[in-house]
């Protein structure tokens, strides 16, 4: 774990971008939704060839809602996708994003379901 303190935003994103260079993957926790989205926009500029992906905390810190945006479920588990299949990868999310529970990695990847074109499923086995 790195914290930084005292530098201003312009010279985040380059003294992060040399420190994530030598990493496979990374977690870049942040403030609030707006800095994460605009620190991993800084860092694709300096680390062109990696994936820098930001995960949303807008659905809510203190709330617990049925209807959770769609978008950002689908972004989480892109996101989780990748990490569990070692993608070289830069997460950037904010606080109230980074401390939310989440199922073990096991139980991730025993519920993980792939589709092809083409093939047929039993809907019980894709409810279950």
């Amino acid at each position: 774990m790195i914290n930084y303190a005292g530098l201003s935003d312009s010279r985040v994103s380059p003294y992060l971008a040399d420190i994530l260079r030598d990493r496979s993957q990374a977690l870049v926790i942040v403030s609030t939704d707006q800095r994460a989205k605009d620190l991993a926009q800084d860092l694709g500029f300096f680390l062109p060839d990696r994936e820098i992906q930001t995960l949303s905390g807008e659905d809510g810190f203190f709330t617990w809602s049925e209807a959770e945006n769609r978008d950002i479920i689908v972004n989480r588990t892109r996101v989780l996708q990748a990490l569990s299949r070692g993608v070289p990868l830069v997460v950037v999310a904010p606080v109230s994003c980074a401390i939310k529970k989440l199922p073990p990695h096991s139980e991730y990847e025993e519920k993980n379901l792939t589709f092809s074109v083409g093939e047929e499923m039993n809907f019980s086995d894709i409810a279950a």
